[in-house]
């Protein structure tokens, strides 16, 4: 059995409704068993005592305790720890145990009373109390487990939704519009070259312009030309590549028919990551079957480990669909299908 099936048995058994009576049934066992090995350790080797009373005594405790853990269980627990006032929680606990444990040693000086017994308070009775406090704060705080763990895998729950969604958020800018550094790199490097290659730079704005007017109009649409995504994402890498003068590879392949229509901006953010993330080459290769469009890439340049745990963590919550990323030396495989 596996780690993930063990955890899963463990936080079932824990949390889900269905288990609820086997919890209270472990708890009625483990209580009972408690209390009643209690008072035959107390009152067993008085022959006073009937065996009868004994009984009655442990079973008296034992549904003291379950009283404590039904206020516990049902309100202490779960309005403290939910308001994370872990310090109330604890004092409170503390003062219904002491209670408790009162009770429990002025019961048994009493049926020793009765019984022609005499004892007297000392130190071994000090240390008794304080040995039951800790018993049956455990017994009593453990009943809270269910709950904090509970509320744990929803803390947990909670923040991976908000990553989640910030990754999202950060995915849509990215397809609404240019990154301003690719702009600015953009038109840094037209004016470097517009005395010396005028046709060149007119070029590279002309492409520009292209990619400005899909991202601002075509991304909007309900659906558009594929031919016009792959358009974008070619544009898109070749300025990068001349703005890198020499220093970024690239190629795009098509196999299929590309006259078909997608929604907008499905592949482009894809590009965009790994362009963010410094690859020196992207290999995107198109293929069309049928309704299904498959998307494979080969990346190279993303070395270091974080970039590749990045680039894994954005592209898996931006693609509904299933998305394959596998990484092979010093390359990056990735398959999107839409």
């Amino acid at each position: 059995m596996s780690d993930s099936e063990n955890k899963n048995i463990v936080s079932d058994l824990l949390t889900e409704p269905q288990y609820r009576g086997l919890r209270y049934l472990f708890v009625f066992v483990a209580i009972l068993a408690t209390t009643l090995s209690q008072s035959f350790f107390v009152f067993g080797k008085s022959a006073e005592i009937s065996t009868g009373t004994i009984y009655f005594f442990g079973a008296a405790l034992a549904l003291s305790t379950f009283i404590i853990i039904y206020f516990n269980v049902s309100y202490f627990a779960p309005y403290y720890l939910s308001k994370k006032e872990y310090a109330s929680y604890l004092l409170i606990l503390f003062l219904l145990v002491s209670i408790l444990v009162f009770a429990k040693g002025a019961g048994e000086f009493y049926l020793f009373a009765t019984a022609g017994i005499q004892k007297h308070v000392n130190m071994i009775t000090i240390l008794d109390g304080l040995s039951n406090m800790v018993l049956y704060s455990i017994c009593v705080a453990s009943t809270s487990i269910g709950i904090i763990f509970r509320q744990l895998l929803e803390d947990k729950t909670k923040i991976e939704n908000l990553e989640s969604k910030q990754l999202r958020n950060s995915i849509e800018e990215i397809k609404n519009r240019i990154q301003p550094a690719f702009l600015y790199a953009t038109l840094d490097y037209t004016s470097k070259i517009v005395k010396s290659k005028p046709i060149q730079a007119s070029d590279t704005l002309y492409k520009l312009s292209d990619l400005l007017r899909y991202q601002l109009y075509d991304s909007t649409r309900h659906q558009v030309l594929l031919t016009s995504e792959i358009a974008f994402i070619r544009n898109y890498l070749l300025i990068h590549q001349q703005n890198n003068e020499g220093n970024f590879s690239f190629e795009v392949i098509m196999n299929g028919n590309c006259n078909k229509l997608i929604a907008p901006s499905v592949f482009t953010p894809c590009i965009e990551v790994l362009i963010g993330l410094n690859a020196t080459n992207i290999c995107a290769d198109f293929s069309i079957q049928g309704e299904e469009v498959e998307l494979k890439l080969l990346v190279s340049g993303i070395d270091e480990e974080n970039d590749f745990n990045e680039a894994f963590k954005k592209l898996k919550s931006v693609y509904e669909n299933p998305i394959l990323i596998k990484k092979a030396a010093n390359n990056l495989k990735i398959r999107i299908r839409v």
